[in-house]
């Protein structure tokens, strides 16, 4: 059975009853929200975000402790900190590869850095991966060994 949340759709029949979810590039929560509403039996839902304005707004909407927030650009490189760019007309637009986002000149940011494998080294099995992370997609897929 395919499930469309958020935009984003995956096969609902292949999640274990309690599943583990990791979110890379959980912008506003969006299918977070609509994927606790629709399997609430979850065990764990890790949203991993670098943009400083919407990690606190995540932290004041998702309260269960079934949910970690992390601050942080996923990435495959060994340096602890990179530049993220914002948007200047609107801050929820972000990414770390790209300096002008759609074109326009942005402000820059440090923020932390994290591998895939840093994010989900704690679980036995992780059900689903939601990937949206501006373009750092490409750098990490092939070091996808999880």
């Amino acid at each position: 059975m395919v499930v469309t949340l958020a935009g984003h759709s995956f096969r609902a029949d292949l999640l274990r009853e309690c599943p583990v979810v990791v979110d890379l590039g959980c912008c506003r929560g969006e299918f977070m929200s609509q994927f606790i509403q629709m399997f609430p039996t979850y065990e764990r839902f890790v949203a991993v975000e670098a943009n400083p304005y919407l990690t606190a707004q995540l932290n004041t909407t998702f309260s269960d402790p079934r949910v970690g927030i992390i601050q942080s650009v996923v990435r495959q490189t060994v340096e602890p900190n990179c530049a993220f760019y914002f948007d200047l007309e609107n801050e929820f637009n972000s990414s770390c590869v790209f300096r002008n986002y759609n074109g326009k000149p942005g402000e820059s940011t440090k923020v932390t850095c994290i591998s895939v494998q840093q994010v989900v080294e704690s679980f036995d099995t992780v059900d689903l991966v939601e990937m949206d992370i501006e373009g750092s997609e490409w750098e990490i897929l092939p070091k996808f060994s999880v």
